[in-house]
């Protein structure tokens, strides 16, 4: 059906108030019209923005989506995957923490499609991430552009994969010698970590990135007790979603383009369309400071093994 005459039977449906048997079209179709979303991080400060982004992808579709808290536990994933199972979910996405960790259970076996977010996925699987090695590169670009040519990464814990990947695409960025601190993600640590910079380091930085928004803002209330202006004499980045702090560039991941990208393929793959495994690196936004998120710059989906799945508003782009 031609998008024209589709859009009118849609239009036409409304003003009638028109509502098609749901249960009908399921066995007409064999689908249940629903997705699982499995969250394995115990915050949803990842999967929640992933969520939006895919009752967003979906909604046009008429598809519901499941969402499950699973966190770390590999007994209660199991239990959620064995309800979603049950309610014959037509897909499932997963949802981590960090690209290279895998999910606290094998989900290679299930007979569904299925695409991982932030997770390590199988060897064969469709995994999505923000690509933030180029956001590093583009930060750090600008950063030099600026005449800043000593950046420091204050990363977060060590024992996090998700903190140790960052790091390593900081260095991979800035250069294999650059300064990377481990600590907390916490004001009070990026504060202590950013005093004893000041106080114990004989070429001070001028340039400090930061693994999340509470480091940052510690990092900015120690330079102030320095007199260090922020951004003229220091400048200061942060990964991290919504408004950033004042003066701070902000390295978003935009995780509700993530989920929305996510879910576009699991709906071309529940529709039977191929799309290529592989891992799909969608471009971060970089918000300057003092701009509004919704005007930040994006870039091409970087991928690193296979083409990206169409949008589907026009022709899937699969190899």
């Amino acid at each position: 059906m031609a998008p024209e005459t589709r859009e009118r039977v849609r239009r036409i449906a409304s003003e009638l108030e028109f509502r098609p048997n749901v249960m009908a079209r399921a066995l007409l179709s064999r689908r249940s019209f629903t997705i699982g979303l499995l969250a394995g991080d115990p915050d949803g400060s990842i999967s929640m923005p992933v969520a939006r982004g895919v009752a967003e992808a979906t909604l046009a579709d008429g598809v519901s989506v499941f969402y499950c808290a699973a966190s770390h536990d590999p007994t209660v994933a199991r239990k959620h995957v064995e309800a979603m199972l049950d309610k014959h979910v037509d897909g499932l996405l997963v949802v981590g923490e960090a690209l290279e960790a895998p999910f606290p259970i094998d989900l290679s076996a299930l007979a569904l499609p299925v695409v991982h977010v932030l997770s390590a996925g199988p060897p064969d699987g469709i995994v999505f991430a923000p690509d933030e090695g180029e956001a590093f590169r583009r930060t750090l670009q600008d950063l030099r552009t600026a005449g800043r040519q000593r950046p420091v990464y204050l990363a977060g814990p060590s024992e996090s994969v998700a903190c140790r990947q960052r790091a390593l695409a900081f260095r991979a960025a800035a250069g294999w010698d650059a300064p990377v601190l481990f600590g907390a993600v916490s004001e009070l640590w990026g504060r202590m970590e950013v005093d004893r910079l000041w106080q114990s380091v004989e070429h001070l930085p001028d340039a400090v990135l930061c693994g999340a928004t509470p480091i940052a803002q510690g990092a900015l209330a120690a330079l102030a007790e320095h007199g260090v202006r922020v951004p003229a004499d220091v400048a200061v980045a942060t990964f991290g979603d919504g408004d950033p702090p004042p003066h701070v560039t902000l390295m978003d991941p935009d995780l509700e383009a993530l989920g929305a990208a996510a879910a576009r393929a699991l709906l071309e793959m529940i529709g039977e369309t191929e799309v290529r495994p592989g891992r799909y690196l969608l471009p971060c936004r970089i918000v300057p400071p003092g701009a509004a998120c919704n005007t930040a710059s994006g870039g091409a989906v970087q991928d690193v093994t296979a083409r990206s799945p169409g949008d589907r508003r026009g022709a899937p782009s699969v190899a």
